[in-house]
């Protein structure tokens, strides 16, 4: 009788041991180095718990822990409360699902990414910037729904997003006008410094008083036409406020 019990019990604790192992195994190195190393961070010990659901969530739907992280670094340095911390991180994993899902459909026999798990962040890390920049998710759909049916590298893809991100006026193109700037990037044969400045295009445009909308319109035929960016900067300098 005693040997049974004994056994029975060897066998709970082995079974502890088995389920504390995978735990440990499921909590986030990331999120157990930022409450190690950042200061703050024990102010923030209530919530250790929906953190590690909500980056146990992340692993499983693929989505690097660091990007995740950023909304811990960011809100910690604010001092925000606990529980908006962990509203923050959820809210924001919820967001790279939706665009990790979006990725998930780009056609694999031309994606081209290089080294998968540090583009596919940097394509996240892009695709929600641009979103709290104002790109509608309409227009975010619709250009990745081109860039797919073209058959479009996925470098270039990623490359017209970024350059996108940095026009600082993003919210205040209209959205048919957006939509159509995106189409004409993505279909040209520009190099890629040409998508990575047209943020510095449309503050040159500001300052030479010219509409946002006409910016836009300039870059377009510009690009339709083949043009780059000296055909861009001479009609800048042709409409713009003397």
């Amino acid at each position: 009788m005693r040997a049974r019990l004994l056994k029975t019990m060897c066998l709970i604790i082995s079974i502890s041991i088995s389920c504390l192992a995978l735990y440990a195994q499921n909590v986030s190195v990331e999120l157990s180095q930022w409450y190690s190393e950042n200061p703050k961070a024990e102010s923030y010990r209530e919530v250790r718990s929906q953190l590690e659901d909500i980056f146990a969530k992340a692993k499983v739907n693929q989505i690097p822990p660091e990007l995740v992280l950023e909304v811990l670094h960011e809100g910690a340095a604010k001092n925000v409360s606990p529980a908006r911390l962990a509203a923050g991180a959820d809210k924001k994993l919820a967001e790279l699902v939706v665009f990790q899902e979006m990725l998930a459909s780009f056609p694999s026999s031309f994606k081209a990414f290089g080294p998968g798990e540090e583009k596919n962040a940097l394509f996240l890390k892009t695709l929600y910037l641009l979103a709290k920049r104002g790109m509608p998710m309409a227009i975010l759909r619709s250009l990745y729904a081109f860039a797919c049916e073209n058959r479009t590298d996925a470098e270039i893809l990623l490359s017209v997003f970024r350059g996108l991100g940095h026009i600082h006026v993003l919210e205040l193109i209209p959205g048919k006008k957006l939509d159509e700037l995106g189409r004409v990037l993505l279909a040209s044969k520009l190099p890629v410094s040409t998508y990575l400045s047209l943020g510095s295009v449309f503050v040159k445009g500001n300052l030479g008083d010219i509409p946002i909308s006409e910016i836009t319109s300039i870059i377009i035929e510009a690009v339709r036409d083949g043009k780059g960016l000296i055909r861009i900067d001479q009609e800048l300098n042709r409409r713009g406020r003397r």
